[in-house]
Order: structure tokens, then C-alpha cells, then sequence
């Protein structure tokens, strides 16, 4: 619901979202949604003196919109 609100009211033509890449319910659930790898920044993300690798993945409004109508 929040994606198609994300697409029809805000009108967004693309949608992105971050994730730890160890952090595999998260990706699966990115993935079951529709949306895809697009990249995989290494140490990118620092927290409490640490660097962590951050992915992003993405989703396309005509692309939701062809596998969620």
C-alpha cells in the first residue's frame, strides 16, 4: 500500500531502498516486491566507529505497476 501510494499520489516514477546486505529478510523481501540490485557500496555506512557495506535496489513505476495490477 505504501509503494502504490509512493506511485499514484506522489506521483514518484522510481522508488529506492537500502539495506545492510547481511540483512537477507530484508533483501528477500526487496526482491518479492519487485525491486532489483543496483549496486553495492563497500564500507559506505559508518556507525559507532564501524564502516558497513550498504546495497540499494530499486523499482520503476511502470514496473510495479506490471507486476502489481
Amino acid at each position: 500500500a505504501i509503494i502504490d501510494e509512493l506511485f499514484i499520489r506522489f506521483k514518484k516514477h522510481r522508488i529506492t531502498a537500502s539495506a545492510d546486505p547481511d540483512n537477507v529478510n530484508s533483501i528477500r523481501l526487496l526482491e518479492k516486491l519487485g525491486f532489483r540490485k543496483e549496486a553495492h557500496f563497500k564500507k559506505s555506512f559508518y556507525l559507532n566507529g564501524e564502516w558497513f557495506d550498504d546495497v540499494l535496489y530499486a523499482i520503476l513505476e511502470d514496473e510495479w505497476k506490471s507486476k502489481h495490477q
